[in-house]
């Protein structure tokens, strides 16, 4: 009989999506979530684009792909969470600055929109009192 616990899935807290102008084939999408497994908060950035730079206007020739994975240490506070943030954001390979204003449409969970270190603070709160 296997004893090892159950692993429980991360809990996304935050998010955010840029793309060209209107061309969701282009998409970058900001994901911050939350490990209760391991009390850290993981930042990724996936990014949509044409297979091999070309613009073939095929529904298939995109591919996803991890371009930004990095993680706090245990215990996360807010603003250890929001330099990540900061950082992803910031990166100019992403369209989050070129494409939008990241910090008004930035979303917290379960109900918040904006970017800032007490709205993290209750998205991290929410998600540590719901499991």
């Amino acid at each position: 009989m296997d004893t090892t616990p159950a692993t429980k899935p991360l809990v996304l807290i935050g998010s955010l999506n840029a793309h060209i102008t209107g061309d969701t084939r282009y998409n970058d999408s900001l994901k911050v979530e939350w490990d209760p497994n391991t009390d850290t908060v993981r930042v990724r950035v996936f990014t949509t684009g044409a297979v091999g730079g070309m613009d073939s206007g095929r529904s298939d020739s995109y591919e996803p792909r991890a371009e930004f994975d990095r993680s706090t240490g245990q215990k996360p506070t807010a603003k250890d969470v929001m330099d990540l943030v900061k950082r992803a954001i910031g990166n100019s390979q992403f369209l989050f600055k070129q494409y939008g204003k990241p910090t008004k449409r930035f979303r917290w969970y379960p109900n918040s929109t904006g970017f800032s270190a007490k709205l993290c603070a209750g998205a991290l709160t929410w998600a540590r009192e719901t499991q």
